[in-house]
C-alpha cells in the first residue's frame, strides 16, 4: 500500500525540484538580512586573580549605594553572572537602622568575600574595591575597558538547484563609530544634491563650474569685479 508522507519546510520555503530534467536544472535563491546590537561584555577578578563576574555593564556604571559604597547589580537592568561560593551570614549593625542581615559570597580562590545579598531579595552588592578589571589584572583584553556597541549584519543566502541545495551565511560588524560616521556621509551627499538641483533650477550651474563642483572643486561663486560696459 502506498504511503503519501506530508512535510512542512522551514520558514526559508525552499522548494526542493523532483525532477531536474523536467524543470530544467531550476534554481532558486532566497536571501535573508537581518540586523541585530550585541552589546560587549566585561569581566571582573577578585585581587587574587579568580574570575568573579561577567556584566554587560561596566563596574562603574552600576549603582552605588552610599551607606558603604558598593555596587548594585540589579538582574532586571543587569545581565550579570557570579562565580563565588556560599559564605557566612554577617549581621551588620547600622546607626539608626539596627542590625542588617547579609549572605556573603567568597572568592572561589582566596575565599575573602566579595558579593552580598539581602534576604527575600535578588539584588546584589559588589563590595567597594572588591573586583579589578581585566586590564587592571593583566589580562588579555588589548582594547579599552569601555568597548561600544556593535551593530551586526546577519546575510543568510539560500540556493537551491534540484535536489541539492546550500546555505551561506555571513555576518558583518560595524562599530558605533563607523555607523555614525557613514550616516554623517550620507546625509552630506544628500544635502549636496538638494542643494545642487536648487541652483540647477535657478540656472546657475553651467558647463565648466557645474563639473567643478560635482567633484567638490568649487568654492562659493566670486564678485565680478570691472566697470559696466
Amino acid at each position: 500500500m502506498a504511503t503519501t508522507s506530508i512535510v512542512t519546510e522551514d520558514s526559508l520555503e525552499v522548494k526542493h525540484v523532483d525532477n531536474d530534467g523536467e524543470e530544467g536544472g531550476k534554481i532558486e535563491d532566497i536571501a535573508d538580512r537581518e540586523e541585530y546590537f550585541v552589546k560587549p561584555l566585561y569581566t571582573y577578578y577578585c585581587t587574587c586573580g579568580q574570575m568573579a563576574l561577567i556584566s554587560d555593564t561596566l563596574l562603574a556604571r552600576l549603582p552605588l549605594r552610599k551607606r558603604d559604597r558598593a555596587r548594585v547589580v540589579d538582574p532586571q537592568r543587569t545581565t550579570a553572572q557570579s562565580f563565588a561560593d556560599v559564605g557566612d551570614t554577617v549581621y551588620v549593625k547600622r546607626d539608626g537602622l539596627g542590625l542588617e542581615q547579609q549572605y556573603r559570597k567568597n572568592c572561589r580562590g582566596c575565599q575573602v568575600p566579595i558579593f552580598y545579598q539581602h534576604p527575600f531579595k535578588k539584588l546584589t552588592f559588589i563590595f567597594q574595591d572588591a573586583l579589578l578589571s581585566a586590564q587592571e589584572v593583566g589580562g588579555f583584553s588589548g582594547n579599552n575597558e569601555e568597548q561600544r556597541t556593535k551593530k551586526v549584519i546577519m546575510m543568510k543566502h539560500v540556493k537551491n538547484q534540484g535536489k541539492q541545495g546550500s546555505v551561506t551565511v555571513s555576518t558583518i560588524e560595524e562599530e558605533e563609530e563607523e555607523i555614525e560616521a557613514r550616516e554623517t556621509e550620507e546625509s552630506y551627499t544628500m544635502n549636496a544634491k538638494i542643494i545642487q538641483e536648487a541652483m540647477r533650477k535657478k540656472n546657475v550651474i553651467t558647463g565648466a563650474s557645474k563639473r567643478a563642483m560635482e567633484a567638490g572643486l568649487m568654492g562659493p561663486p566670486k564678485k565680478k569685479k570691472g566697470s559696466l560696459l
